[in-house]
């Protein structure tokens, strides 16, 4: 990215990166994992800001990482996708997902692959499947995916997560995991989240959602790292206009309890 980006990032306790509409947050997760890497020599325009890869860094990366750029989750996607919310394109993700891991087709595949299901199960709290009841399981849900079928926001939610997890990653980025979820749903998937046993980076706008679940935060505008450190801090105390606007935009601060929320407006130039 521009200007300090991506932030380090060490195992251990949650990091987010927070900021307003337009500040490419899927081109910094394409950066932080590599899955952009062919474009290291040169730089990339979007939406007329000038983006420019720290090649050093992601070489560097990659030769830790050998197998970084054909790992099926390695790359940015969204734990929801908002968009994605009807079981036949779940499916269909979800067979892509068999394809990269090496996987012949999901029944063929069903007794190699019910281990990792009933692992998952287990730490998302569902009942782990026999392998029978597994097997009818897949050829049901195979069968319904012509379907025109629904998840709600939190089905959805759990079963990307599940399908994130099944790949024993140790570093899971979620990009708007609360976005459209109910308070209920969405305490629950942060739940989930802070029990997992990995590096999580979470990007959201919504900013209480790192006082909840990260040690520290980073906010990011116009594709520069603006401020950063431990959540308690930039949440209550920011220092930058962008960081403050956003958090009173959230109710944050610049407020007395019970005063009526009033909406601040970011102004910001895209850079030539």
């Amino acid at each position: 990215m521009e200007k300090g980006l991506p932030p380090d990032c060490r195992p251990g306790p949650p990091i987010r990166a927070a900021g307003g509409g337009g500040t490419a947050h899927l081109l910094m997760i394409e950066s932080w994992v590599g899955a952009m890497s062919t474009l290291l020599p040169r730089a990339i325009r979007d939406a007329g800001h000038r983006f420019t890869f720290l090649t050093r860094d992601l070489h560097h990366y990659l030769r830790a990482a050998p197998n970084a750029r054909s790992h099926p989750l390695l790359a940015a996607d969204n734990v929801l996708t908002a968009e994605t919310n009807d079981l036949p394109a779940l499916l269909s993700q979800v067979e892509r997902l068999h394809d990269a891991l090496g996987f012949d087709g999901v029944l063929s595949s069903c007794d190699y692959y019910l281990p990792a299901v009933a692992e998952v199960a287990a730490r998302l709290g569902l009942p782990g499947p026999s392998p029978e009841a597994g097997r009818r399981a897949c050829r049901k849900d195979l069968t319904r995916a012509a379907l025109q079928d629904a998840l709600s926001g939190g089905e959805l939610q759990r079963a990307a997560l599940a399908r994130a997890l099944l790949a024993r990653p140790d570093v899971l980025i979620c990009d708007e995991i609360t976005s459209g979820l109910d308070p209920v749903t969405q305490a629950e998937a942060l739940d989930l989240l802070t029990g997992l046993d990995l590096t999580l980076i979470v990007i959201s706008h919504d900013l209480p959602v790192a006082a909840r679940i990260a040690d520290r935060v980073a906010v990011v505008h116009e594709g520069r790292l603006i401020e950063h450190g431990p959540a308690g801090q930039v949440l209550h105390h920011p220092s930058h206009p962008v960081t403050r606007a956003l958090t009173g935009l959230t109710g944050e601060s610049s407020r007395a309890a019970g005063d009526p929320l009033r909406l601040r407006t970011v102004h910001s130039e895209i850079p030539r």
